[in-house]
Order: structure tokens, then C-alpha cells, then sequence
């Protein structure tokens, strides 16, 4: 009879695990699927072309700029 309690209460703490550790991957879930949100947000393309001319000052390569690597490492 002891043991059958026993094993009745052991399958409770069981029970109540699973339902603990069901509520942990549900919460992780969600996190993922907000961190892919957060993920595709900062990866537009708009959004990185923005900041790179905000931040950068990049601008377009003009055809007068390529010149010859040797032109580079020439001995005057």
C-alpha cells in the first residue's frame, strides 16, 4: 500500500515537472520568435543602407576613382 502511494505521489512531482518544464519551452519559443522578429527588422536592407550613410559616409565608386595597381606601388 506504501509503495503505491508512493509511486502516486512520485508521478505528482513527475506531473508537475512536465507542466513546469511545458511552460519553460513555451516561454523559449516565444523568445526565439521575437529575437527572428528582432532579427529580420535589423537586416533590412533599407534599414542597413540607411545607417551605413548615416555612419559611414560612404558614397558611389565614379569611374575616375579605379586606377591601375601599379599606378599604386609606383617608384617616383
Amino acid at each position: 500500500m506504501f509503495l503505491m502511494f508512493r509511486s502516486k505521489f512520485y508521478v505528482q512531482d513527475l506531473s508537475g515537472e512536465l507542466s513546469s518544464l511545458a511552460m519553460n519551452v513555451a516561454m523559449l519559443e516565444l523568445e526565439v520568435r521575437l529575437l527572428e522578429a528582432e532579427f529580420a527588422y535589423l537586416t533590412t536592407s533599407s534599414r542597413i543602407e540607411g545607417l551605413m550613410s548615416r555612419h559611414l559616409r560612404m558614397e558611389h565608386i565614379t569611374p575616375g576613382a579605379i586606377v591601375d595597381a601599379t599606378v599604386l606601388y609606383a617608384e617616383d
